[in-house]
């Protein structure tokens, strides 16, 4: 008769019947104590692998899921990782910016480098304060360096 695997997991309760019907506990009591206990210890494990096997299916099911959501998430990242994360895009510090990677977990933006200044809306001189406008409603500005 070829080997055919077993239809589900094995009833060691079958082995205690048979433990008790060979009358071992009679002829040697230690070895009957000693078969009885491994038939325990296989009837707790099999629990075990029983309960760790259907938490460890839900848990991968719910593995791949997680997997797709981070791959279609955006991320800014201090290098060019699109070969991994194709969502990701690289940041760069254009001119007069820089970045302060000191505390972990953080990046300090830093845009005091110079460049570029203020613009400040252009006033009537008059009182009350009056802005300048171009006649669409929208104020004057002139470029303001401290």
């Amino acid at each position: 008769m070829p080997y055919q695997p077993p239809r589900g997991q094995p009833e060691f309760s079958r082995l205690r019947v048979a433990l008790l019907n060979s009358g071992l506990s009679a002829t040697n009591q230690p070895l009957h104590q000693c078969i009885d206990l491994l038939i325990q210890w296989l009837e707790d494990y099999q629990d075990i692998s029983n309960d760790n096997t259907a938490t460890n299916t839900t848990d991968i099911s719910g593995l791949a899921a997680l997997i797709t959501q981070l791959l279609a998430a955006t991320y800014i990242t201090s290098t060019d990782q699109t070969t991994l994360l194709t969502n990701s895009r690289q940041l760069i510090a254009g001119t007069g910016i820089t970045f302060d990677d000191a505390t972990p977990g953080q990046r300090t933006i830093d845009a005091s480098g110079g460049g570029g200044g203020a613009y400040v809306p252009v006033g009537t001189g008059a009182e009350p304060l009056t802005f300048v406008s171009d006649g669409a409603g929208q104020a004057i500005l002139v470029p303001y360096t401290p």
